[in-house]
């Protein structure tokens, strides 16, 4: 077994170290997926933005990952054309199946394929919300990381929330009826909104300073 050979090994989730060190018996250390720097950075640029000042509602991940794809389709499922945060609502992902595109048409979703880095940086600025709708996939997602970082609450599942969750209680939504209800809330309430982003950036803070390796 390649874990016998390694003195320590590092991984993303204190969940991932905990079962790693009881199944080897080994020391398993917890590495962050973003920087210390790159978070506080991120944070000092979206810190200042208020409510008022965010009205977009995104969705970020490359369709031609399943769990990306099979997210969008749970979600669409409940949506109906009309709901009012659909005009608010961007799609950014690459790959997205001419199919969805027509749904994307129906009901008044924009889209938008391949953005750069920089790009994603500024239009996370200028959003409410970003969505996690994720059924499944494991380990710490880079995309609620970068939301949460760049101060926007994530509504999501527990699966979204993975790595976070294991350093505190996260406001999570496994039901459709649920996760479109909490858009509904958190898009339209400001102190809703602003408690949300509190705690979720207490966790990436807990999770930070748990993570000893840069």
């Amino acid at each position: 077994m390649l874990w016998k050979g390694c003195k320590e090994s590092l991984y993303f989730t204190q969940r991932e170290c905990d079962i790693v060190e009881i199944v080897t018996e080994k020391k398993a250390g917890l590495i962050p997926l973003y920087s210390h720097k790159r978070v506080e950075r991120l944070m000092e640029k979206g810190g200042p933005i208020p409510f008022d000042h965010r009205n977009l509602i995104l969705y970020v991940g490359g369709f031609a990952h399943s769990p990306n794809l099979d997210a969008m389709n749970w979600l669409l499922q409940d949506v109906k054309k009309g709901d009012h945060w659909l005009k608010s609502f961007l799609v950014l992902g690459s790959n997205i199946p001419e199919l969805l595109k027509e749904q994307f048409i129906d009901l008044g979703i924009n889209y938008q394929s391949d953005i750069s880095n920089e790009e994603l940086e500024e239009l996370h600025l200028k959003s409410r919300l970003v969505l996690a709708p994720l059924r499944f996939g494991s380990g710490l997602k880079g995309k609620v990381i970068e939301a949460i970082a760049s101060c926007v609450p994530v509504i999501s599942t527990s699966i979204g929330m993975e790595g976070l969750t294991d350093f505190g209680k996260a406001q999570v939504f496994d039901e459709v009826e649920s996760f479109i209800g909490a858009i509904e809330t958190y898009s339209k309430d400001q102190s809703a909104w602003q408690a949300l982003q509190k705690s979720q950036a207490k966790l990436l803070e807990q999770y930070l300073k748990s993570a000893r390796y840069e």
